[in-house]
């Protein structure tokens, strides 16, 4: 496993180095001889010793320039005194609810502490991890790139670090309602505010599917944390089953600017909203999708905005992009949407799970959203 794009992690590297041992074991039934320039008398470490040293260098040396910090089964507390200043992706822990909350912390490239910099929330989807979707939206990269710091947590789940959900009412983990999402998001950036260089005035959230359900969730439960969101495939609320309760986001007390990224051949959360007509492998479609139409809708009047966009669309007419405004004439509520888009993150690298589609090449969402984030801040 990578803990970031062309990196080895700890356990993968000492993997590695198991193998490796294996073979010189059976190349040598007594293990590694003494070199012979040592008389055989034991003064130099061992072939196998020599090769544990060097991998244990390595990983030192890796963790000192900031690119691996922890691993799957240590991850750093962020309540701790450790807290990472170099620039990389880092393994890090929260408690929260009575449960150890787990998430990836990525500071960009020239990070400083002295300085403030962005910070972009991202959640992956159903079944996903954390680590998944930083491979699968390929957001540290941009991260890099412009300067900002890039938080992808976990959800929970029956595994620790795989097939994980949010809990966004019609759709949770076996732990049900017992895990409050929105609580764990809230204290995440409350103690990241404090323990890292974000800017409170410039935090933003987005999120793919599940995880963009949860954006819309936080966005209307938390308006004051984030100065603007952007969720990707996803609606603001659903029914578990046609006889369930209708779960969707309250109407927030302030405005928070939007963009929403939808494929409009999207068989996960259908275009036009009712029941799915697939999703996650093994299992039947059951649940019921609030349409986008009225996602829509609840965000111009969550914004207040006029019901007229200005609608725009691109060279080759599969990429509709439309606009909305307040009545100060300040944009607010953007969507886009692809004509021939299915269940994906727009420019990123084809899931693993089954339960998307190959990822629409019409548009970057990273660039397309950042282009937005910048707009706003608090």
């Amino acid at each position: 496993m990578k803990c970031c794009r062309g990196t080895w992690t700890p356990v993968s590297c000492l993997l590695m180095a198991s193998c490796l041992l294996m073979a010189l074991c059976r190349a040598s039934p007594s293990g590694a001889r003494d070199d012979p320039a040592s008389g055989g008398r034991g003064e130099r470490p061992t072939l196998r010793q020599r090769i544990k040293d060097r991998i244990q260098e390595r990983l030192r040396g890796r963790r000192s320039a900031g690119a691996v910090s922890g691993d799957d089964s240590t991850p750093l507390p962020l309540e701790g005194d450790d807290i990472p200043r170099v620039p990389g992706t880092h393994r890090m822990s929260l408690q929260s609810g009575g449960r150890t909350r787990s998430f990836w912390l990525h500071l960009p490239t020239g990070y400083r502490p002295g300085e403030r910099y962005p910070m972009v929330m991202v959640f992956h989807g159903g079944g996903g991890s954390g680590a998944q979707a930083q491979r699968s939206y390929r957001m540290n990269e941009l991260a890099d790139e412009k300067g900002f710091i890039c938080v992808h947590p976990d959800g929970t789940g029956r595994f620790e670090s795989w097939l994980l959900v949010w809990n966004v009412g019609f759709i949770s983990s076996r732990h049900g309602g017992e895990v409050d999402d929105v609580a764990f998001v809230d204290e995440l950036i409350g103690q990241l505010l404090t323990k890292v260089a974000a800017d409170p005035g410039r935090v933003y959230a987005t999120g793919m599917s599940n995880g963009a359900i949860l954006s819309h969730h936080l966005a209307a439960r938390l308006p004051h944390r984030f100065a603007a969101i952007a969720p990707v495939a996803g609606t603001i609320g659903g029914r578990s089953s046609a006889d369930s309760p209708l779960f969707t986001c309250p109407r927030p007390d302030q405005p928070v600017p939007i963009l929403m990224i939808q494929g409009m051949a999207d068989l996960n959360i259908p275009f036009e909203g009712g029941l799915q007509q697939k999703s996650f492998p093994g299992t039947r479609p059951e649940r019921i999708m609030v349409s986008q139409a009225d996602s829509i809708a609840f965000w111009l009047d969550a914004n207040q905005c006029l019901p007229d966009g200005v609608q725009s669309l691109s060279q080759d007419g599969n990429v509709i992009r439309t606009e909305y405004s307040d009545r100060l004439g300040r944009l607010s509520v953007v969507t886009v949407h692809i004509r021939d888009g299915g269940h994906s993150w727009p420019g990123g690298e084809a899931s693993p799970l089954k339960v998307a589609d190959p990822p629409s090449d019409r548009i970057s969402a990273n660039r397309v959203m950042w282009e937005f984030f910048q707009r706003y801040s608090r």
